[in-house]
């Protein structure tokens, strides 16, 4: 009988990791770590795994494909930037294909320990996302939010350009684009202030793992703004795990302490409240982001508007700037946001 050769899943069940790292390491990518590489090193070895010359060679060609790794489309932002990114390429003659990077680990639950875990996860999912893009040979990835560090960054930029939206890096190769967030502080204590804001709050997440970077300079940039106008402001934590009860209690004290104004970490947060909230509870609430929800008559959140078309135009720009793998437009590009004024 005629044993069967073993093939590239044999080797990532035996090792432990996805289809797609043990092609990279077949392809002697730059981007997978030392310890992953040795664990698929070690499984090739030991079941005499031998790749097919032909498929490396359909593997090298240029696929016009690139890649996109998004944290969650269950907020709509994303789904927004997806989209933009989508039609960008396109205009260029090339396809975008997304993978969920980050997922559940965004609204877990627990605390502590837990966590923390769920972090870990998911910045290994944003790898491995990352990773089965390359192994499929996407010619450039963007990845969106990540949480990934600049050090696992670099080493995805060894293996086809990167660019990043959402905040800056400082990882070779890899450039990145972003809202002006001091930019969109002014324009949000603004707002409030002209609604007769005279004590503001600043509700986003806080001291969870899986909160972005983003959510403490959104907040640390309110605050200086708020002082800047001379005007005293709270801070609350408010999350996709805070629970209607907690958001009634947190609202009941910030009344309490006398805030008449509050500046949301995003829309969706900002369109729980109002949800959960009367409307005359504040004289002003302004989210983040200008989702489609937002624009809604029945909702008429005012919101600051990230630019999403434009975001997804530099992110590819920045790509376009050097196509050699590894050497994708450094820098960082900072674009101003816009206020959309509404009922709230």
């Amino acid at each position: 009988m005629t044993r069967s050769r073993p093939t590239q899943l044999d080797v990532a069940r035996r090792a432990g990791v996805s289809r797609a790292l043990v092609s990279l390491v077949v392809r002697g990518s730059d981007s997978v770590s030392p310890e992953r590489r040795e664990a698929v090193q070690q499984a090739i070895d030991e079941l005499g795994y031998r790749p097919q010359v032909t498929a490396a060679h359909l593997a090298s060609r240029r696929t016009d494909t690139i890649g996109v790794v998004v944290p969650d489309l269950r907020n709509p932002f994303y789904g927004e930037l997806a989209e933009a990114l989508r039609e960008a390429a396109a205009a260029t003659g090339r396809r975008v294909l997304i993978a969920l990077g980050f997922g559940d680990a965004l609204s877990d639950r627990r605390g502590g320990a837990g966590a923390e875990a769920a972090f870990a996860r998911g910045v290994a999912a944003e790898q491995d996302a990352a990773e089965a893009f390359l192994a499929g040979r996407a010619d450039a990835l963007v990845l969106v939010s990540p949480r990934s560090s600049d050090a696992e960054l670099a080493r995805l930029a060894r293996g086809a350009p990167v660019a990043v939206i959402g905040h800056e890096v400082s990882a070779a190769g890899v450039g990145s684009v972003s809202t002006d967030e001091a930019a969109g502080a002014e324009l949000a204590v603004g707002h409030l202030l002209e609604r007769g804001g005279t004590h503001l709050a600043h509700l986003g997440p806080a001291g969870s793992p899986s909160a972005d970077s983003a959510a403490a300079v959104r907040r640390e940039e309110f605050l200086a703004s708020a002082a800047r106008h001379g005007v005293p402001v709270r801070t609350a934590a408010l999350s996709e795990a805070t629970t209607p009860a907690q958001i009634e209690a947190m609202v009941a004290g910030l009344i309490a302490d006398g805030v008449d104004a509050v500046g949301v970490h995003n829309d969706r947060l900002a369109i729980g409240l109002l949800t959960l909230l009367a409307r005359d509870r504040f004289v002003g609430l302004v989210g983040y982001d200008d989702i489609p929800a937002a624009r809604e008559p029945i909702i008429g959140l005012s919101t600051i508007d990230q630019r999403p078309r434009e975001l997804a135009r530099h992110a590819l720009a920045l790509l376009e700037a050097d196509a050699d793998p590894g050497r994708a437009g450094s820098g960082h590009v900072r674009l101003a946001p816009r206020l959309r004024v509404r009922s709230t």
